[in-house]
């Protein structure tokens, strides 16, 4: 999937049951948020791919119910109400009596959420425009931003014009910007204050 593929959200072309590919892609890119946050949340490494499967498997059921919304309700709550009620089935079934410890182990911190989702859907907006992107442009973006280097000192290193930097960084930005817009829609670090 390319840029121009990109023009549509993927919450959007889920939807399509034809297409496998934005659907593959779906799985590639929320199996980490889902998988992560059930390994904070207690999960040993086998129960926490089955209930990750598990969530996936509602959500395909369950999508074309969603309304992207985002005065009513964003996906990622969505998406963790899914994985909070199968987490909380998951240690139901273990224990005899529902409690509200039980509860609170399944709920969270919804701010432990919203930092898994966000950092999660993070890399993989940077991994996939890494991947459309000269070696150069990719060295500039991660000496500067990721790695908070001195514009002029990434300047040197790379033997490129300091403003060849800024403008690497700057193409990268808007190119990760688009492609985060396109895998969630409501990510709060793209958000207007």
């Amino acid at each position: 999937m390319t840029a121009a593929d990109t023009s549509s959200s993927l919450l959007i072309r889920i939807r399509d049951p034809q297409d496998s590919t934005s659907w593959g892609l779906f799985v590639d890119v929320y199996t980490p948020v889902v998988y992560r946050y059930l390994v904070n949340r207690g999960l040993q490494d086998a129960d926490a791919r089955d209930l990750t499967q598990e969530t996936l498997i509602e959500v395909a059921r369950g999508i074309q119910k969603f309304e992207y919304r985002p005065e009513s309700g964003r996906f990622r709550d969505w998406l963790a109400v899914v994985v909070r009620r199968r987490l909380y089935r998951f240690w139901s079934q273990r224990r005899a009596e529902p409690t509200d410890e039980l509860e609170l182990q399944a709920n969270g911190d919804n701010g432990e959420w919203v930092e898994v989702f966000q950092s999660e859907l993070l890399r993989s907006a940077i991994t996939r425009v890494r991947a459309e992107v000269e070696e150069k442009t990719w060295l500039a973006f991660s000496m500067t931003w990721l790695e908070d280097r001195p514009a002029s000192e990434v300047s040197q290193l790379l033997e490129m014009p300091i403003d060849l930097v800024y403008s690497a960084k700057a193409r990268f930005l808007r190119r990760l910007e688009s492609e985060v817009r396109m895998l969630g829609e409501d990510c709060g670090w793209l958000e207007n204050p």
